[in-house]
C-alpha cells in the first residue's frame, strides 16, 4: 500500500561561500547540481551549512543563514539541494568572492512554512525566496 505524504519545498537565491579554498577539488561550473549538509566538525562556526559536490566540501552557504537551516535539519526539517546559477561574484556583505545559487529546501509542509517565516524576516541580501513549489513524496 502506498502512502502520499505531503511535502513542500521553497526555492531560494543564495550563494556559494568560501569555494576558493577548495579549488582543487571543484572549479564551478553554471548547471552543477549539489546537496548541503550541517558541517559539525566546523570550529569557526558550529552551524556551518556545508556544500557538498561529489560528496566532497566544496564551499558553505553564507553565514547569515546557515543556523536556520542548521535547526530545521537538525530537527527533522528540509533536505537541502542546489545548483550553480551563475559565475563568480564580488560578494558586498562578507567580502571576497561566491557563486550565486539557487536552493531547493524540501520537508514536511509545516517545517518548511516556519523556514519560510524566518527567510521572509531576515533582512539580509544573502538570501530571497523565488517561488514555493508543492510536491508529494510516495513512501511504499
Amino acid at each position: 500500500m502506498e502512502v502520499q505524504v505531503p511535502l513542500s519545498s521553497v526555492m531560494i537565491s543564495t550563494a556559494v561561500r568560501g569555494y576558493h579554498v577548495f579549488l582543487l577539488t571543484w572549479s564551478p561550473t553554471i548547471g552543477d547540481k549539489f546537496v548541503c549538509h550541517h558541517e559539525t566538525n566546523n570550529v569557526y562556526d558550529t552551524h556551518a551549512m556545508g556544500v557538498y559536490y561529489d560528496k566532497k566540501l566544496v564551499g558553505h552557504l553564507p553565514k547569515e543563514v546557515s543556523r536556520y537551516f542548521h535547526f530545521f535539519t537538525e530537527h527533522n526539517g528540509p533536505e537541502i539541494s542546489g545548483q550553480v546559477t551563475g559565475n563568480r561574484r564580488h560578494c558586498r556583505e562578507a567580502g571576497g568572492m561566491e557563486i550565486p545559487c539557487t536552493l531547493t529546501l524540501t520537508g514536511s509542509k509545516p517545517t518548511v512554512g516556519k523556514l519560510k517565516q524566518f527567510i521572509e524576516g531576515l533582512k539580509s541580501s544573502s538570501i530571497v525566496i523565488l517561488n514555493p513549489v508543492a510536491t508529494r513524496h510516495t513512501i511504499e
